[in-house]
């Protein structure tokens, strides 16, 4: 008798175990749930979802009424189609670690494409994108190819062009845009073969940067209207890259597709602009990062960093950091960091909006806001820097 108990507790602690690893490797809108809520509020809901999957939602809170009453009963249900059916499609989500982000996404459009041409080492596609409800062109949408990092804004009449070189057997188009939910199709390499709907497996996954580098004024005079519109339409990154190289925003071996891209090292003979940095970055006169940068960052005139900063950052002029900073800050001018400070900031005068761990006095300031520097000198420096950077 105890010989079969202990087989049946082994079988059922394998099945437990298997059933539950099942779960957990799964990504968190293919996480499976129960629950059965009754008059609960749409922000409850969420939590309890994200509870019961082992994740969190996050989530601007003017994408739906917060006192909104609904009752949820589902049993071993996809994430993704307790969303579906909470928002009514009207919600797009993209996944980021232990996160699940929601933004307003109501409208749906599709690729329409015109021609395909093919030839020795080209691949040249032009088309539109379409609004499915209402038939009429998109202007301002982001069409790209995300392995090879080449992309197009649609024009006022929805239409765009996109050629590529080289040999490739297919080319997978995805549209993004503000309000809009993301389509992609596959082309194949044959003009013959309708392009086909294409259900992308890393659609849902990516880093979601928070461009917080448009909080610098500076940084919206130096990136063009397009760039912009790029970002707002493809907020996640796309992809690690060894080696970048720039002229200026925008003239980069990358294309318009550098505010997508992290990189190992980064060359700017004048300026650039990228996601972020993992390694080392060189300008003559500027860098701009949408997010984090790590581990060295030279620029001759200033560096702008939306994200945390962790290394060696030196510039000429002008540091600024948006979020925390971790290591060494020296700069001709001044140091701005938005968050927190953990290390060596040299400059005339230095700004950390909360702590910094490590003071030094003397020729240098520490200071948690302009308004507290003791030397006039620098005061004035700092709030003519501080207005021009970021008012």
């Amino acid at each position: 008798m105890k010989t079969k108990l202990l087989i049946a507790f082994f079988f059922i602690s394998c099945y437990c175990t298997a059933q539950t690893s099942v779960n957990y490797n799964r990504s968190n809108l293919a996480k499976l749930v129960t629950l059965d809520l009754k008059a609960n509020k749409i922000g409850t809901v969420l939590q309890k979802i994200g509870k019961a999957g082992g994740f969190y939602f996050t989530y601007n809170g003017a994408l739906f009424a917060q006192d909104s009453i609904v009752n949820l009963n589902v049993r071993n249900k996809p994430v993704r189609e307790i969303l579906e059916e909470l928002f009514d499609g009207k919600v797009d989500y993209k996944e980021n670690n232990e996160y699940i982000i929601l933004r307003y996404a109501v409208n749906h459009f599709s690729i329409e494409a015109e021609s395909i041409i093919t030839a020795d080492n080209l691949y040249s596609i032009t088309g539109r994108v379409v609004d499915i409800q209402t038939g009429k062109k998109v202007k301002n949408a982001s069409v790209y190819e995300k392995r090879l990092l080449q992309s197009a804004l649609t024009d006022e009449d929805g239409f765009f062009s996109l050629k590529f070189k080289g040999s490739h057997d297919a080319i997978v188009l995805t549209a993004s845009k503000e309000t809009y939910r993301d389509t992609t199709l596959v082309f194949l390499s044959s003009i013959d073969i309708k392009p086909k709907s294409y259900d992308d497996p890393d659609k849902d996954k990516g880093t979601f940067i928070s461009n917080l580098l448009d909080n610098f004024s500076i940084s919206r005079w130096l990136t063009s209207s397009k760039q912009r519109i790029q970002s707002i339409n493809v907020p996640n990154f796309l992809a690690n890259m060894p080696v970048q190289a720039s002229l200026i925003p925008g003239l980069s071996s990358h294309g318009s597709m550098s505010g997508s891209v992290v990189n190992k090292f980064s060359l700017n003979l004048m300026g650039g602009y990228t996601a972020g940095v993992n390694g080392a970055e060189i300008a003559g006169i500027f860098n701009l990062n949408k997010a984090d940068v790590k581990y060295v960052q030279v620029a001759g005139v200033f560096n702008i960093t939306g994200g945390n900063t962790e290394g060696t950052q030196i510039a000429g002029v002008v540091n600024m950091v948006g979020q925390n900073a971790s290591g060494v800050q020296v700069a001709g001018v001044y140091n701005h960091v938005r968050g927190k400070a953990n290390g060596i900031q040299i400059s005339t005068a230095n700004y950390v909006m909360q702590n910094f761990s490590l003071r030094i006095y003397g020729c240098l300031k520490v200071f948690s806001s302009p308004s507290n520097i003791s030397n006039i000198f620098s005061e004035h420096v700092a709030h003519a820097i501080y207005r021009f950077c970021v008012l």
